[in-house]
């Protein structure tokens, strides 16, 4: 996250179109902001992960690495017309940064 406004990130979006449950060995996790998901996935080790688009309708279960997922995310991350799905079906690759 380098030379960004990390407390963009760590709060939630101005308008919520996703949110995540992360299942860890030792509970299930649930948020809005790439901050929070950032922080599970740093103190927890989560196994699965869940995408909820609430535009949709659908739950999808993200099957890439997290790490390609919440860079994919930040990159969208205050753009509510952005479609996960859609980007997975297309095969839009996922960012990469430093």
């Amino acid at each position: 996250m380098k030379g960004e406004r990390t407390d963009r990130l760590r709060r939630r979006p101005t308008k919520v179109r996703y949110f995540y449950l992360a299942v860890s060995n030792t509970a299930l996790h649930t948020g809005m902001s790439h901050g929070g998901l950032h922080y599970v996935k740093t103190t927890h080790d989560v196994k699965s992960l869940y995408f909820a688009d609430l535009v949709t309708k659908k739950v999808i279960e993200v099957k890439e690495p997290i790490i390609d997922f919440m860079n994919r995310w930040r990159l969208h991350y205050n753009e509510p017309t952005w479609c996960y799905e859609q980007d997975i079906e297309e095969g839009v690759s996922a960012p990469k940064y430093d």
